[in-house]
Parts: structure tokens; sequence; C-alpha cells
């Protein structure tokens, strides 16, 4: 189905500043995910070494040389220590924060960008690039707080939509992307992330708790130290989990994929009309909206938790 007034988008440059402030905010949110993935990890690692090194700290009194008792308390000490200080610094509200408002303020960006594309109200007529830019203007008012990685022209320009879309290359290229290269295996990605964390939790539980069944065998002291440290780890892993919310993204990315789905099939075998196709592609963008809203609350949830 062909839109009204069609518009050429290959060089507006409302709809350029737009998609570059998007392309800005998006390179920003996915740095500092990359971020705080990897110090998480570095404070689950830490963590980890830090109990087994003060473990063999105790165990290792009567060990020769004698100098690998200061030894493993030292390795002990700088382990938690790190973990402490990574912690505090790298792992404060304050930065995730940042990350869930640059990822929100790119989405909201890049929603706009498609409605422009698109033609759905109030992006009709002569003045839809102004209302464009009005919008993108404001949004990046709102986040003028925000450091935001500086991009090439070309970077800024990269995957720009070219329009104006038909409701079939919307459907293609905002829709089923939307749903096959980002929620499908983003759902995956963080369903893996968390049935490979719960199965070390129950290895390390299930250790504990055989290492505890062998403590009356004359061994009670050394193996009780261990069931500690397993404890620790088991613990460790559930921290890990909990702070990545997978298990939320897991069925926040599905619901969403759903409905998107659902809404497609509703389009294909009902009323196409001017009226329907504007209900059908603000429907659509809906959906992505309430996914990142939902998604912006469950963190602010969190941190005030």
């Amino acid at each position: 189905m062909d839109l009204p007034t069609p518009r050429t988008h290959n060089d507006d440059p409302a709809l350029a500043y737009a998609w570059g402030l998007y392309r800005g905010f998006a390179a920003t949110a996915r740095q500092q995910k990359a971020a705080l993935t990897r110090w998480r990890w570095w404070m689950l690692l830490l963590t980890l070494l830090g109990a087994v090194f003060g473990t063999l700290c105790q165990q290792s009194i009567d060990w020769q040389p004698a100098w690998l008792t200061q030894l493993f308390g030292g390795l002990s000490a700088v382990a938690i220590g790190f973990a402490a200080f990574f912690g505090k610094e790298f792992l404060n509200p304050d930065i995730e924060r940042s990350w869930v408002r640059a990822r929100s303020v790119a989405e909201a960006l890049k929603s706009e960008a498609y409605r422009y594309l698109t033609q759905v109200p109030p992006y009709q007529g002569d003045e839809a690039g102004k209302h464009l830019l009005d919008r993108a203007q404001s949004l990046e008012d709102d986040s003028s707080d925000l450091m935001v990685l500086p991009l090439s022209a070309d970077e800024k320009r990269k995957h720009l939509p070219q329009g104006p879309f038909s409701v079939d290359t919307y459907v293609q290229q905002r829709v089923r992307e939307q749903v096959e290269h980002y929620y499908t295996p983003m759902a995956a990605k963080h369903l893996s992330i968390l049935r490979q964390g719960n199965r070390s939790r129950l290895i390390f539980s299930g250790l504990a708790v055989a290492l505890g069944a062998l403590g009356g065998l004359g061994l009670a002291g050394a193996i009780s130290a261990w069931v500690a440290v397993l404890g620790v780890a088991a613990t460790a892993v559930a921290a890990y989990l909990y702070a990545g919310r997978h298990s939320y993204l897991v069925i926040s990315y599905q619901a969403t994929a759903r409905r998107l789905e659902a809404l497609l099939v509703r389009w294909q075998q009902g009323d196409q009309s001017e009226q329907a196709r504007i209900r059908f592609l603000e429907a659509c963008e809906s959906a992505i909206s309430v996914e990142n809203s939902a998604w912006m609350a469950e963190w602010t949830k969190r941190e005030a938790g």
C-alpha cells in the first residue's frame, strides 16, 4: 500500500539530524552497557578469588615455605579491595542511570524517525520536517547533561533509512528487523546467560552440600572453610544474574516480539484504509515504546530498592 503525498528523504536535513542524534545516543548506550557488563564480570571473578585466597591463607599456616600464608593473604586482600573499588567507582547508580537514559533517548529518536518516514501525524504536510526537528531538539535538550560519544559525519549517517516508507517497507525494515534481529536474539542471549548462571549456582550449591556431608570424616575444619567458599560463589553468581536483570529481559523481549507479530497479523487480515494504516503504525511504535518504558521502570525500581 502506497503512502499519500510521497516525500523524498535522501537529502532530508531534518531526518539526517534526528538520525545522527539517535546514532550518537545509541553508541553511548552500547559503550556504557559493555563497560557495566565487563565490570560486573570482574567483580564476580575478584569476589571468588578473594574467597579462595582467603581460605588458602587460613589453611596454609602450617605449610612450607611459610611465606605462602602471607602470599595468599595478600592476594585475598588485593582481590577483595579491587572488587570493592570497582563496585564503588564503576557500578554506582549514576553510571547505570546514564546508560538507561542514553538508551531511552536513542530509542525515542529512532521511533520519531520512523514515524516521520511513514508520515503519521504530526509528520504530514509541509511542516513535517519542522516537527521532527522540534521533537529531536526537545529530546536532546532534556538529556543535555549526558556525555554523548562524538561520531563522524559518516557514522551519523550510517544505516540512514531512505523514504518515504510504504507499510511493506516499514514492516520489513522496522517490525521484522526488531523482532528477528533484536528482540528474539536478545531474549535467547539473556536466556542462555540465565541458564548458565543457574547451572553454576546449582553446581556450587551441590558441591557445598557434598562437602558438608563429608565433614564427619575427620576433616570438618578444612572442609567447612571450602563449604563457605562455595556458598560465597553461589551467592556471587546470583548477585551477578540479579544485577543483569536477565530473567526480566527474557520475558520483556519475548512479550514485545509476540505483540508485534500479533499486530502484523491483524494488519494483514484486517482493514487497510488510511486510518487503519496510521493506527497500525502507531500501535507498532507504541509497542516498542512500551517495552522501552517498562525497561527503564525496571532499572529505576531496582535502583530505588
